[in-house]
């Protein structure tokens, strides 16, 4: 998932409605926020002695995380449709001035079985998903908003861009063997020409010579 694949959270506390219809279904999600603290690592312009000890930081929440998925099967195919928000005031206790960062994120999968064949690919873009508690983004750079002072001293942030595709195909041979291959891309961005880009392909075979048995 580190390197391409998409996984936002892991499992937490929730309030979910989950709505079945003809189609497919419809969920929302309201999630407790992450745990964190202050991004002062990644930070943009270096910070004066002065600054980082007036930056004493509250954390202002009026919404848990929203997260929503629409699955819609549309024979032989699955489509999900997936997006999520959550935004807080970053609040600077000396002089109460105060700085919102937003995470978003929207999406698309799709899945198409072909009879041994199946087809599986995806297209999603987020901002900031450091502060949103991202998994998939874990091992790269410029995930973080970036934190500054401008020339009058009040403090903002440059948002990070997040965005990444991926596709796999698969073929069960027979009941004992099943192959498949995928390649699968990220990117972030931030700033003027902070990038960093991530991603992998494979092939794997797995042959199931008994039951419970797989190499």
């Amino acid at each position: 998932m580190v390197y391409g694949d998409l996984m936002v959270r892991l499992r937490t506390q929730q309030i979910r409605l989950t709505v079945p219809f003809s189609m497919g279904k419809f969920v929302v999600a309201l999630q407790d926020m992450p745990e964190r603290l202050p991004d002062l690592y990644d930070q943009g312009t270096p910070f004066t002695a002065l600054q980082l000890a007036a930056l004493s930081t509250d954390y202002d929440h009026s919404l848990p995380q929203i997260e929503t998925c629409l699955t819609l099967k549309v024979a032989p195919a699955q489509i999900d449709l997936f997006g999520a928000y959550y935004t807080y005031d970053v609040v600077d206790k000396t002089t109460e001035d105060s700085e919102d960062v937003t995470s978003t994120l929207y999406g698309l999968r799709v899945i198409v079985p072909i009879g041994p064949l199946y087809v599986k690919g995806q297209y999603y873009k987020m901002t900031n998903p450091g502060p949103y508690g991202d998994l998939s983004t874990s091992l790269m750079a410029y995930r973080n908003p970036r934190w500054n002072y401008d020339a009058a001293g009040d403090l903002h942030t440059d948002d990070a861009d997040y965005s990444g595709y991926g596709a796999l195909v698969g073929f069960k041979v027979n009941d004992m063997v099943t192959v498949e291959a995928g390649y699968f891309y990220a990117k972030t961005e931030r700033y003027l020409a902070e990038e960093d880009q991530i991603g992998t392909y494979y092939l794997v075979a797995a042959v199931t010579p008994i039951k419970g048995v797989t190499i």
